[in-house]
């Protein structure tokens, strides 16, 4: 009983870490949607190079990465 209880909570532990959106671009190929990541990680990682706080670095680049790829013409999709 207690596996059947840690597997379901397993199961229910990774669906709900799962990503419910993605990065979309009209038009856009894989190679260029890769290219806007790395560049959008580099500024993301030169935004919080010298930050000492943690929970401040993830926030700041999380806005870096987003406002970036949004700059470059993509939008959050939702995932089916």
């Amino acid at each position: 009983m207690k596996r059947l209880i840690l597997l379901a909570c397993c199961v229910l532990l990774a669906v709900s870490c799962a990503p419910s959106s993605k990065w979309a671009k009209a038009g856009a190929t894989q190679a260029e949607y890769e290219q806007a990541v790395r560049e959008c990680n580099f500024e993301s990682d030169k935004a919080t190079g010298s930050m000492r706080n943690l929970d401040d670095m993830v926030i700041r680049g999380a806005r870096v990465f987003h406002s970036c790829m949004e700059a470059k013409g993509y939008h959050k999709e939702p995932i089916n």
